[in-house]
């Protein structure tokens, strides 16, 4: 079981329950996010990892094929999702190094093609989006005990499965694909989330 990061202490003086108020994440088990918001027992969720298709390069027919199958995508859903889009700036070092670094017959190809990418990011910033599809589990009442918190979370675990299952399926049919994330992906994404600049510095 892993444990949320803490919001870094210089942004809060106050007691613990303080930032308890503002950060509902309690814990991520069997990669599944345990959240409380504050109803009797915790909200469960599951993140999926989507890929993307470059729609500008489409032809129009293909875009609408695309946005129709979409939208049936969206209307056949039984359960609901939320989706989440993440602009962040592209760091381009480590891609950089490896064209300059590249030896023989491409070598000067190479090192052309990293000076234009760093003369254009030195023009405008560089942005890589992250897509997400986020899974809600059935909220269940349950008592404060710890036998009645294991059995909402085996619950929880098996159904957000089923639903993730049958959204990679789903995707695979608009030819996107999914990959689940791990407890430890879904505590750097929350806290990459959180506090963007922390997780460049210090990334769990």
């Amino acid at each position: 079981m892993q444990s949320a990061p803490k919001i870094p202490s210089m942004l809060f003086s106050t007691p613990t329950n303080i930032v308890n108020a503002f950060v509902k994440l309690r814990e991520v088990t069997g990669d599944v996010a345990c959240v409380d918001l504050g109803r009797k027992g915790f909200d469960y969720y599951g993140v999926l990892s989507v890929s993307t298709v470059n729609f500008s390069l489409m032809s129009e027919q293909d875009q609408e094929a695309l946005i129709e199958s979409f939208k049936g995508f969206i209307n056949g859903l039984s359960f609901p999702i939320q989706i989440l889009i993440r602009n962040l700036p592209h760091n381009l070092d480590s891609y950089l190094r490896h064209m300059e670094n590249i030896e023989g017959d491409m070598a000067e190809t190479m090192r052309d093609h990293a000076a234009f990418v760093r003369q254009l990011a030195s023009r405008r910033a560089l942005v890589k989006r992250e897509f997400y599809i986020i899974v809600l589990a059935d909220h269940q009442t349950v008592k404060n005990n710890v036998k009645n918190r294991t059995e909402a979370l085996i619950n929880a675990q098996m159904q957000i499965k089923l639903r993730l299952d049958e959204l990679l399926r789903q995707l695979e049919r608009l030819g996107l694909s999914g990959r689940r994330l791990t407890s430890i992906e879904i505590i750097r994404l929350y806290q990459s989330c959180l506090n963007p600049s922390e997780s460049q510095r210090r990334p769990l």
